[in-house]
């Protein structure tokens, strides 16, 4: 049996993505990189159990259910019942700290005259329950009492628990009940995570940092690992990273174009060194092509810079015209493959450190799982030709995605109400994405994996009484300027509630240039009470966001400028974006989410558009 270290990028795990993958909102400034500040105030949690939560609570011993019996406010409250062998009730949810951040916790409670007596408890405690900050109503019955308590995460956890809490440890308590309203939990202060860095894994306490040790070696560092809650004390190891596989292509049959070879398009592709389609950048291992007249490389060999010329990054070839090789000769190509891989360097019950290796691919790779009994402290990328493990390519496993905060939420809820009010009544609902290639459904590998299928399947779970209807507008290679002009009959011929505009070819845009897009856009489907998400888009390959290695934050100004036309338009934001920026303090290199290894998301990608949209519903 085996337990996940963190997200298997397979088809097959896309609901397990989407319930680990808890996607936060950051407040959003007018400016082309908003961040929250160290001082700003948060508001992690707001129940009042009116609508369905917004977080996962869970329920331990006795029971709980949200009730119209009374209410602080509104019609709606949740009721604990305690069970008769300890006496005890606790409804609990987790949130992600912040090192020297301020904690409020604070909530209503009723607790009516009864037979048994109850002892409830407004708690914030670590996730092994230790208190931290509580506060119980004394001796008031019968009356709606507020209660609040306060925690400053001095020691830098970084996790805390809510607790509605009964915990007499008293027996014969079974049938007392009690309360719980408009439960509120705000942050302030504390260390800003900078965009894009490495994250801070949760499950250690102390040491145990994983670093390079020189050629393919990693060193890991005494310390102290929670697994399956307890602390266990890791012994200092050095482990030896196998490289990955590299491997040899015999007489690939080709005729060259005369075609200079440059970028993944232009050229004769190396067959093997494609991806999707299109070629993969540091596929191919410099210097291994081998141009030969027959099998075998067998009579005549053919010159590089003579008779053929590459382009060996992409993986693309061709002849030289004034060479010896003919227009429609065909010839046998030998030539090596690189390969990449994630591993992930893990910690047993007994303090033992252990690397699980992940399969070598071309593109794509799987991030192991990890045995079951084990936690896993971080993962290890190796990239194309990898022969020295440096501190860009560790990723320790950090926290998820913060939570959202709750009043940049309700604020983006509010501006597609209408959309969710006719999937909440059981109505029709016609949706169209407008978008690129990623729309399209760019190299999902099944059409009920692109983005818009997937999104519009989750409403339809959960609205299962709405109609929802889709209309795919997404053209790839096109952007909003090539776009515009077919806008009625690509979009608005179809009366949509919902319009959604995706747009990663807009990204070299000017913000005047995407201003004027975005505003027609918009004012047009105003005028016809259709309802509009912009889609910040996820990252492409490094180069073409300028950075050399795949921890980066988000750099490129049109992100800011589509944030800044969401505020201004008071439009919904899926800011996906943000999202992917995250994924190194995950411990995720966002490389392995690319399937044509340049611009196209996999599935695994796909769902992270979906899991932004369906925040708004």
């Amino acid at each position: 049996m085996r337990q996940s270290s963190h997200v298997f990028f397979t088809s097959a795990a896309i609901p397990a993505i989407r319930a680990r993958t808890a996607v936060g909102w950051a407040a959003i400034a007018a400016a082309a990189l908003p961040l929250a500040s160290a001082s700003a105030q948060r508001t992690l949690l707001r129940e009042s159990f009116e609508t369905p939560s917004r977080v996962r609570w869970a329920h331990t011993w006795g029971s709980a259910e949200v009730t119209n019996e009374r209410a602080h406010a509104g019609e709606r409250s949740l009721k604990c019942s305690v069970e008769n062998k300890y006496g005890m009730s606790v409804h609990h949810c987790d949130f992600r700290a912040r090192a020297g951040a301020t904690y409020v916790l604070a909530a209503w409670l009723f607790v009516p005259k009864q037979e048994k007596e109850c002892f409830p408890v407004l708690r914030l405690s670590d996730v092994g329950w230790k208190s931290l900050a509580e506060e119980a109503p004394g001796t008031k019955i019968d009356e709606w009492v507020q209660l609040q308590c306060q925690w400053k995460n001095d020691a830098g956890q970084s996790q805390i628990r809510v607790s509605l809490h009964n915990a007499p440890w008293k027996e014969g308590l079974e049938g007392a009940v009690y309360y719980w309203d408009d439960i509120t939990l705000t942050e302030e202060g504390g260390a800003v995570e900078q965009p894009g860095a490495r994250g801070r894994n949760p499950n250690v306490i102390e040491g145990a940092a994983v670093t390079p040790a020189g050629g393919m070696k990693v060193s890991v560092a005494a310390g102290k690992v929670r697994v399956f809650g307890k602390a266990v004390e890791v012994v200092p190891l050095t482990l030896e990273v196998p490289p990955e596989r590299v491997l040899q292509i015999h007489d690939e049959q080709l005729r060259l174009t005369e075609e200079e070879p440059q970028g993944y398009g232009k050229g004769t592709a190396l067959q093997h060194c494609l991806g999707t389609g299109v070629s993969l950048c540091g596929c191919l291992e410099p210097g291994s092509i081998v141009v030969a007249e027959k099998a075998g490389q067998q009579g005549r060999r053919y010159e590089q810079g003579k008779d053929w010329r590459a382009d060996e990054d992409w993986g693309r070839i061709g002849r030289l015209p004034d060479g010896a090789l003919g227009a429609d000769q065909t010839v046998f190509v030998s030539y090596r493959i690189r390969l990449i891989r994630v591993d992930t360097i893990c910690v047993d019950t007994t303090g033992r450190a252990y690397l699980g290796q992940g399969d070598d691919q071309k593109f794509c790779p799987e991030i192991p799982p990890v045995d079951y009994g084990s936690r896993g402290l971080c993962n290890v990328y190796l990239p194309y030709g990898c022969t020295e493990i440096t501190a860009k390519e560790l990723y320790p496993i950090g926290e998820p995605f913060p939570e959202p905060d709750v009043d940049f939420l309700d604020a983006h809820r509010a501006r597609v109400a209408k959309t969710r009010e006719k999937l909440e009544r059981g109505d029709s609902v016609t949706i169209v994405t407008w978008g690129d290639s990623v729309t399209a459904g760019g190299d999902a590998t099944r059409p009920e994996f692109r983005f818009p299928d997937a999104f519009a399947q989750a409403l339809r779970y959960k609205y299962p009484q709405a109609r929802v209807n889709l209309v795919n507008a997404g053209r790839g290679g096109w952007n909003s300027n090539r776009s515009l002009p077919l806008f009625e009959d690509d979009v608005l011929k179809h009366k949509p509630d919902l319009v959604t505009i995706e747009y990663v070819n807009d990204m070299g845009m000017s913000e005047e240039n995407l201003q004027k897009n975005y505003f027609e856009a918009i004012d047009r489907l105003r005028a016809i009470g259709a309802e509009v998400a912009i889609i910040t888009p996820h990252f492409t390959r490094p180069s073409w966001r300028g950075f050399a290695g795949v921890e980066t934050p988000e750099t490129r100004p049109a992100v800011g400028y589509l944030r800044k036309i969401a505020e201004e338009k008071q439009v919904a934001l899926a800011d996906a974006s943000k999202r992917w920026e995250h994924l190194a303090a995950e411990g995720i290199p966002y490389y392995v989410l690319l399937r044509n290894g340049i611009n196209h998301p996999n599935d695994a990608g796909h769902q992270l558009f979906v899991d932004e949209l369906m925040r708004l519903f």
